[in-house]
């Protein structure tokens, strides 16, 4: 039939393994301000630990600022990014 076409093509796979991580956490009054380094999602709880889906939503969706009602002085804080790595974090004020 003869139909055979031949190009080249590029392309580049990003693969993240790494979770978000915590650059700065602030106090406003009555309110926790958190600062990613990548956008993310995060929940927290002042119980303990949980499971992530579990928590407490934070403002801030696929944002890399979150902020949380000051209820306590230990957060029990997670993230997670577009690649679903999820990191665990315990902030104490």
């Amino acid at each position: 039939a003869g139909n055979l076409a031949a190009d080249t093509a590029e392309f580049t796979i990003i693969v993240d393994t790494f979770p978000p991580q915590l650059l700065q956490a602030y106090t406003e009054p009555g309110i926790l301000n958190i600062v990613m380094d990548e956008k993310s999602i995060c929940e927290y709880s002042v119980d303990g630990g949980f499971a992530y889906g579990s928590g407490i939503p934070m403002t801030g969706i696929n944002t890399e600022k979150h902020t949380a009602s000051l209820e306590s002085d230990v957060f029990f804080i997670m993230c997670t990014d577009n690649f679903n790595n999820i990191g665990s974090y315990t902030l104490y004020l």
